[in-house]
């Protein structure tokens, strides 16, 4: 797992493709916030991610087809829920919030609850760091070793 590779007491000798993939992934997490960082406080705000969503909808498709087909479940974007629609809204705002979600918690939702609980407490943490977004994608990559 590449999260693993930034923890501070993992002592062990990097392979190349490691290396790649560090190197790769911090690159991307840059990247995003170079593009999407517009006040450039070094955190994407709420605002900030709900301008991503567009290009991360299609990952978060991907990842939830992946976890079905696994069996591992995906109940995070099942949003056929009455309640839902009610609290949140139209189907891509339920989307946006799951985006939202990983974003700033650095993982996907297990349960579409869990974003339902961030919507409605106004959630304690509106923005994501650099750590953040790098645990998201590394969790993302576990899924498609």
């Amino acid at each position: 797992q590449v999260l693993v590779l930034f923890h501070k007491d993992v002592l062990h000798p990097l392979t190349l493709g490691e290396l790649k993939m560090m190197l790769g992934l911090m690159k991307f997490v840059e990247n995003i916030f170079l593009k999407f960082d517009t006040d450039q406080d070094h955190q994407l705000s709420q605002s900030e991610i709900k301008k991503i969503y567009a290009l991360f909808d299609s990952v978060m498709n991907e990842v939830q087809m992946h976890l079905k087909n696994t069996g591992q479940g995906a109940s995070f974007l099942d949003v056929n829920g009455f309640w839902v629609w009610w609290e949140i809204g139209n189907e891509d705002a339920v989307r946006q919030a799951v985006v939202v979600y990983a974003f700033t918690r650095g993982k996907i939702p297990s349960k579409i609850s869990q974003v339902m609980s961030q919507v409605a407490a106004g959630s304690s943490k509106s923005y994501a760091t650099r750590q953040d977004v790098i645990n998201l994608f590394s969790e993302i990559l576990t899924y498609f070793k």
